[in-house]
């Protein structure tokens, strides 16, 4: 007779009580938004760096947030412009006049010696 066979071990995975409570901190972006913001808006943190980025609801209930339309707010055009600076049109170096068009940056005018990207989106040199 054979000496039997061991079933492989399985391999190490976070627990299901671990994978619970990181469901429960961690809901995603579009709950929290649906949640605390009236419809088509969207949840922001208002401090930087509080781990509110990730949508963590605690967090936000505890440093603070706002609700920002991302298809038109300047400051927050296409996401979060506290979280990332790309999403910030009055951030846009050497812009005069700018847009948030569809959760888009348009820049409308540049300061003197400057002019609208290609890209419609910068301000480079004349």
């Amino acid at each position: 007779p054979q000496p039997s066979k061991r079933a492989p071990a399985p391999a190490p995975a976070p627990s299901k009580r671990l994978l619970k409570r990181a469901d429960a901190a961690e809901v995603a972006f579009d709950a929290v938004s649906r949640a605390l913001c009236p419809a088509a808006l969207s949840v922001c943190p208002v401090v930087a760096s509080t781990g509110a980025e990730a949508g963590e609801l605690q967090e936000l209930l505890k440093h603070g947030f706002e609700c920002v339309d991302f298809r038109s707010d300047l400051e927050s055009c296409g996401g979060c412009g506290i979280v990332d600076d790309a999403h910030n049109c009055m951030a846009i170096p050497y812009a005069s006049a700018v847009s948030c068009v569809v959760g888009r940056c348009e820049v409308n005018n540049c300061e003197v010696g400057y002019k609208v990207g290609a890209d419609g989106a910068s301000c480079v040199r004349a």
